[in-house]
């Protein structure tokens, strides 16, 4: 799995969000062709730690700097889509977490943006 290019962008959080290009191989749908995939993936600093989460993939890493908790990410991506292809759940669990099938694709959810929100418990 690779990532290529990257947009930074600030939310009103302070909480930094980018758009990762991921590109891998969906066996299911097109064999041997590279489907490439821009997901979002929010990046937090708890401490010393970065944390990357994917709501696309409801998958999360973390590591000691940025770059890390990135490449850790897109190992985490990698095994996760690997996992479930050889389990041929691959497609039930995406469409489970919100996908949508257009024809022969799968389309991740669309990020539609992050605020903060005050209640009383």
């Amino acid at each position: 799995m690779m990532i290529g290019k990257t947009k930074k962008r600030k939310c009103k959080s302070g909480d930094r969000a980018l758009k990762i290009k991921v590109i891998f191989a969906i066996l299911n749908y097109m064999p041997k062709e590279k489907i490439e995939l821009n997901i979002t993936v929010n990046f937090f600093k708890e401490g010393t730690i970065f944390i990357a989460h994917s709501p696309a993939f409801d998958l999360s890493t973390c590591g000691k700097t940025f770059e890390q908790a990135k490449q850790r990410f897109e190992a985490a991506a990698g095994i996760f889509i690997d996992e479930t292809k050889k389990r041929g759940t691959l497609e039930n669990v995406l469409l489970g977490l919100g996908w949508q099938k257009k024809k022969a694709n799968l389309q991740p959810p669309i990020f539609v943006g992050q605020g903060t929100h005050s209640f009383a418990l």
